[in-house]
């Protein structure tokens, strides 16, 4: 007969082996579902699975009858089950993180595209990641300097829902977009948690499209990327949305089709979808933006190069050249910047597509002046393309054969189109740039075609089977064009400009010229156009008598030539809106801000802020400009303002400067409560609504700051930031009943009554039904106390519909206020809550009701504990 100890053993070792061989199972699902790791149905099948066989091993050890042998073996199984549970949950958390595979090749497409240089022109113009200053933005118009003000592209994806990027031409808003992309598909393809998918689209694209087929023509065109329409008609994953960044919204000329983008753009922005929109264009009118605008888009500026910016840029482009000889690296960026400084070329270097030019310019002759306006950058960098361009030569070394040998035509457009080749192409570009600013959309191949015809009379397509692929690269050797695909478009919008401005030089005609300096969509044509007249002086003087005095700043920051005395009244004309706080006092800001590279104009915007007349909205904008250039300086002018600030003004000063890295010491920097300058209690200026403005777009701002600077913008009769604000998706009920106080005491109560009602459930569902009671309830009684005709009325409702909640008691007793006992007495004798009903009868019997309903009410209901926190 077998010993017990021997049984133990044998028993012991039944449960090792039975151990090992399910552990021996739980690894074998992981390993396999790591090699099928694409199935991941699989793979939570596999999980689901050992949690099936843990959860009955689990049993087998705490139901009784069970043989030892068996609960030790389930025993010994337990542990390497949930190992193998960890492996492969971890699993499935990083697969749910992995992109799907259809849309991994977008995800490496985008990647590709950021490393390609926009501006590819002539020679080897080095990597775009060796040149990137990272670009920063600002609110809306807010400048930021060394601190925290610098907002970089993930904190504007993460700050709102929505974002508008406002920059001048060739400020890098195409650059910047790209890097967006670049950021979200790095983060996806690591496969590190992100909410978001970027996929760019032309704003054009959006005139004649539903969003989806645009995504999907514009993948397919720019990326060569297919993707069925139906990708973009759902999110790109489980809890995860599409981030589509609009580019090239202003270059919509077109003023119908332009406004019909930007409704459909307005309704996506309204719409609660998987879409997010980062928007990107070269400022647009007030009318447009207000289209745009709303409580969850974000408004910011792309942020120009400061002094800081040129000189990183200077030191990546030489460094870039001279990779083995940094000391004559260094001395090249010296020699740039100060020949950008002797040129006055500040306001226009701060542009990122210029200062490319710039650098490739002064590559070229290093021993002359740089141009000192945009135009002559522009012509004298068109003159090194086109004189002497390799590739040039190398086309007519592989096109000439071929046409020669295609007869009469053939030998015809040769004989032509080398006889006198620069002028020629410069011809073609011309009537390129004017063909692309009326159409977009026109196929620039078409174009050439056409012009060779005329020139001609022969079709280089019916001349040539390669006609097609000659006129195509006739194009693209010129230097400013690039290839989106098999479509050839302008390397940017602005050389399409110049050369629709070159082109249009014989026919100019003064009054339609008027017309495109004083629409923002066109001023840069403008520029350009003004810039090769004589009579450019004449031309924006006449702005400046017609009191355009934003679109005379433009030019004169774009360096078109003017008189110095025309350029010194530009400067006091712009000085003076912002002093008088005129409708144009941010653009004036805005461009001052261009023109402060100059020390002249530097001086004079300190001396503005040292006048003790101008107001200190005024005072403290144009100091935090002034701290844009000088920081040192702008901070010290800042805080002399704060002894003569208002509260308000006060506020925005203290915010300004701590955005700049500068702590603020309540007690020994800023004046005690006494001492203040009072608010006046006047309506806000242009300039102080447009702080308070910045505040609501301001994403660091608390709930409470952003009602506070509704409230001050609707006193001064601005009651659009508070509606917007009530009907935002994201803010809890009680805080959407304040923004309606607020519209109520601004004057608008309709809101507040809404809220106090059953629709408001239908335009604001709640996720709990108690919530739209509560909010109802609260509106009620701040109606009640305007004395309101529809408060009782809510009142009553509350009591009848919530008659177990405190709320009914609180509706009832103001109901009693008003002389209506009736809903008292009901709550008092109704079967609700004991709390409810005792407060009831107490308030009834101290209101000269019946005394048996208190009694009544009161007898064994509750313990004096309770009953003591009960209202009397």
């Amino acid at each position: 007969m077998a010993q017990p100890g021997s049984l133990l053993d044998t028993g012991d070792k039944i449960a090792s082996i039975v151990g090992a061989a399910v552990a021996v199972l739980g690894l074998v699902v992981a390993l396999r579902s790591g090699r099928e790791r694409s199935r991941g149905g699989w793979t939570r099948a596999a999980v689901i699975t050992l949690a099936a066989v843990g959860f009955a091993l689990a049993l087998l050890l705490v139901l009784p009858g069970v043989p030892a042998v068996v609960s030790r073996a389930a025993a010994w199984s337990i542990v390497p089950l949930l190992a193998g549970m960890a492996v492969l949950l971890g699993r499935v958390r990083r697969e749910r993180r992995r992109p799907d595979p259809s849309l991994t090749a977008l995800l490496e497409a985008q990647r590709a595209d950021a490393t390609r240089h926009r501006y590819r022109f002539f020679g080897h113009v080095p990597a775009l990641t060796e040149l990137y200053v990272r670009q920063r933005v600002r609110l809306d118009g807010r400048s930021e300097g060394e601190g925290s003000r610098t907002i970089n592209a993930v904190q504007v994806l993460r700050a709102q829902r929505h974002a508008v990027v406002l920059g001048d031409a060739g400020a890098g808003k195409s650059i910047f977009l790209a890097m967006v992309a670049d950021e979200l598909a790095r983060h996806l393809l690591a496969g590190r948690p992100t909410g978001e998918f970027a996929v760019s689209v032309h704003a054009s694209d959006l005139a004649s499209l539903h969003l989806p087929q645009a995504l999907a023509q514009a993948v397919q065109r720019d990326l060569d990327i297919t993707l069925p329409s139906s990708t973009f008609e759902k999110p790109p994953a489980v809890g995860r949305s599409w981030r589509v960044l609009v580019d090239g919204l202003d270059e919509v000329a077109d003023a119908h089709k332009r406004s019909t983008v930007l409704w459909r753009i307005r309704d996506l922005l309204a719409a609660d979808s998987h879409y997010r929109f980062l928007i990107a264009s070269r400022p647009l009118t007030e009318s447009e933006l207000l289209e745009l605008r709303g409580p969850a888009v974000g408004e910011y500026e792309l942020r120009p190069f400061d002094r800081a910016d040129l000189a990183e840029f200077a030191a990546r482009w030489f460094v870039a050249r001279h990779p083995t000889d940094l000391r004559r690296a260094k001395q090249q960026a010296a020699l740039f910047q100060a020949r950008v400084a002797g040129a006055r070329l500040g306001p226009v270097a701060r542009i990122p597509l210029l200062a490319t030019i710039a650098a490739l310019v002064f590559e070229q002759e290093r021993e002359r002046a740089l141009p000192s306006s945009r135009a002559a950058l522009y012509e004298r960098f068109v003159q090194h393309l086109l004189n002497g361009q390799p590739s040039l030569a190398r086309l007519r070394q592989a096109a000439e054969p071929e046409l020669l040998s295609r007869g009469v035509g053939g030998r015809a457009v040769a004989q032509w189109l080398w006889s006198d080749i620069d002028v020629h192409v410069s011809e073609l570009l011309d009537t390129c740039g004017a063909a692309w600013l009326a159409d977009p959309g026109v196929r620039l191949t078409d174009v050439a075609g056409t012009w060779v015809k005329e020139h001609t009379r022969y079709d280089l397509v019916r001349v040539s089977p390669d006609g097609g692929q000659m006129l195509r690269d006739l194009l693209l050797a010129t230097g400013v064009f690039t290839l989106h695909r098999d479509r050839v478009a302008f390397a940017h919008q602005s050389f399409a400009e110049y050369f629709a401005a070159r082109a249009g030089e014989p026919t100019f005609d003064p009054e339609r010229w008027r017309v495109q300096a004083a629409n923002p969509a066109t001023r840069s044509l403008a520029g350009f156009a003004a810039a090769r007249r004589p009579d450019s002086d004449r031309l924006v003087t006449g702005l400046l008598d017609s009191a355009n005095v934003v679109a005379a700043g433009d030019l004169l920051a774009d360096g078109v030539p003017v008189a110095a005395a025309t350029r010194t009244r530009i400067v006091d004309s712009l000085l003076r809106q912002i002093t008088d706080e005129s409708v144009q006092a941010p653009d004036a800001l805005r461009i001052l801000g261009e023109l402060s590279v100059d020390t002249d104009v530097l001086a004079r915007m300190t001396g503005v802020v040292l006048d003790p007349d101008v107001s200190v909205w005024a005072r403290a904008f144009i100091a935090d400009r002034v701290a844009d250039i000088e920081s040192a300086a702008g901070i010290k002018l800042l805080r002399s303002l704060m002894p003569h600030a208002s509260s308000t003004e006060l506020e925005w000063i203290v915010n300004t400067l701590e955005e700049r890295g500068v702590r603020i010491n309540p007690e020994l920097d800023l004046p005690q409560p006494d001492e203040a300058a009072p608010d006046g209690g006047k309506p806000l200026g242009v300039l102080g609504q447009h702080a308070l403005r910045q505040r609501l777009a301001d994403v660091s701002a608390s709930d409470r700051e952003r009602l506070e600077a509704a409230r001050h913008l609707a006193d001064s009769g601005d009651l659009e930031p508070l509606r917007a604000m009530v009907d935002a998706v994201d803010i809890s009920r009680l805080q959407r009943v304040r923004i309606a106080v607020a519209l109520a005491d601004a004057g608008d109560p309709e809101t507040l009554r809404l809220l106090a009602t059953k629709a408001n459930l239908e335009r604001w569902p709640p996720a709990d039904p108690a919530d739209g009671l509560r909010a109802s309830f609260a509106a009620g009684v701040d109606l009640f106390g305007r004395g309101d005709r529809h408060a009782l009325g809510v009142l009553r409702a509350i009591v009848d519909e919530a008659p177990d909640y405190p709320m009914a008691f609180g509706a009832a007793a103001h109901l009693a206020d008003a002389g209506d006992l009736k809903p008292l007495s009901k709550l008092a004798q109704g079967s609700g809550q004991p709390q409810v009903r005792i407060a009831a009868a107490r308030r009834l019997a101290q209101m000269g009701g019946d005394v048996v309903v208190l009694e009544r009410a009161l007898n064994g209901a509750l313990r004096p504990q309770a009953e003591a926190l009960i209202p009397r």
